[in-house]
C-alpha cells in the first residue's frame, strides 16, 4: 500500500459504516450475492488509484467481493 493513500480510521468507525450498511453486501450481485459480509471492500480498488479511507470501504460477502476483484468502475451486470 505504499503507492496509496492512506487516512487512518478508528475501528469503531469502521463498525459505524459497516452497520450504516445493515451490516450487509453493499454489492447485492444475483445470483452469487449471500447477504452478509466477510470482505472489507475498497469500493476504487487500492490497484487503481483508490485511497485506504473510511469512505472508500463498504462491506461484502466473499462470492461478491471475489466477483469485483479490482474492477473500476464496476459494473454487476454485463
Amino acid at each position: 500500500m505504499a503507492a496509496t493513500a492512506v487516512v487512518e480510521f478508528a475501528q469503531e468507525q469502521l463498525e459505524q459504516k459497516m452497520a450504516y450498511y445493515g451490516n450487509a453486501c453493499y454489492l447485492q450481485i444475483p445470483g452469487i450475492c449471500t447477504g452478509g459480509f466477510d470482505h472489507i471492500d475498497h469500493v476504487k480498488p487500492i490497484s487503481k488509484g483508490g485511497p485506504h479511507m473510511i469512505a472508500n470501504v463498504r462491506p461484502a460477502c466473499k462470492p461478491c467481493n471475489l466477483h469485483k476483484r479490482d474492477q473500476w468502475p464496476f459494473k454487476a451486470a454485463a
